[in-house]
């Protein structure tokens, strides 16, 4: 398989699936491209404000709970969606029930079951154009689970 220069891999990706409403995230990158308020602002930093990770959850913690007008402990910050699901994961004891959909993003299935959870799934289904049926999921759950 040779590999793709990043700003054309996704040329021919998804170029036979069907038109419709829907914004497909599967390549892991803005199609959009860089908000141009963004942008500016980049170039009001340098590299020195820029090299090293973020540590101070607190401050932001702090302007989002001021703009939302909430508490700061209602505030659950993470490294993106999937690691704010393996933040909630760690706290599973071995043996729940979490319920979902398949097809589903396998890394967040691999990580509920290293924490102990059985993962079960409502099919999505080809002649619903693989809609999220919530009355569906809904009919699965049951005494045994434990996440939806």
């Amino acid at each position: 398989m040779a590999i793709k220069d990043v700003k054309n891999m996704g040329k021919d990706y998804g170029k036979d699936l069907p038109k419709g409403d829907y914004l497909d995230c599967a390549l892991a990158h803005n199609p959009f491209g860089c908000s141009t308020l963004v942008v500016e602002e980049l170039k009001k930093l340098s590299f020195h404000d820029i090299h090293l990770y973020p540590n101070n959850d607190e401050k932001l913690k702090e302007a989002l709970a001021e703009f939302w007008n909430v508490k700061n402990e209602q505030i659950f910050l993470g490294t993106g969606s999937m690691g704010c699901l393996q933040k909630v994961n760690k706290l599973l004891t071995p043996g729940p029930v979490i319920l979902g959909h398949s097809p589903q993003f396998l890394p967040y299935i691999n990580d509920a079951r290293l924490n102990g959870a059985v993962y079960h799934y409502v099919p999505l289904l080809r002649e619903a154009d693989f809609t999220i049926d919530v009355s569906r999921i809904i009919a699965q759950i049951d005494e045994r689970t434990t996440f939806v």
